[in-house]
């Protein structure tokens, strides 16, 4: 799987590179049909800490988005949306 990281801030970009790869290979490693997920790491204004990941599946677009505090949480939050959002439309999408 193919991941792709933009960030705002460079260092954002080095330091959550590992950890985003683990996340979400983790998760999806067994999902051959997704072939790359991009990663958008944003700091507006404000201590908020904003990741959205987008990918698709079966030709259908899906974009999960989480925001917390620390970049680490809101990637785990996203990582896990976008699980939930896999799941969900593989279900309706097969089992209808």
């Amino acid at each position: 799987m193919d991941i792709i990281i933009r960030a705002n801030q460079p260092e954002y970009h080095s330091y959550f590179e590992r950890v985003i790869s683990e996340g979400l290979n983790t998760v999806f490693k067994k999902h051959r049909y997704i072939d790359s997920v991009r990663v958008h790491l944003d700091t507006p204004s404000g201590e908020t800490k904003h990741v959205r990941l987008r990918t698709r599946l079966f030709g259908k677009e899906l974009l999960v988005e989480a925001s917390d505090m620390s970049f680490k949480k809101a990637v785990e939050e996203a990582i896990q949306k976008l699980k939930w959002r896999v799941r969900r439309y593989k279900d309706r999408r097969f089992n209808s």
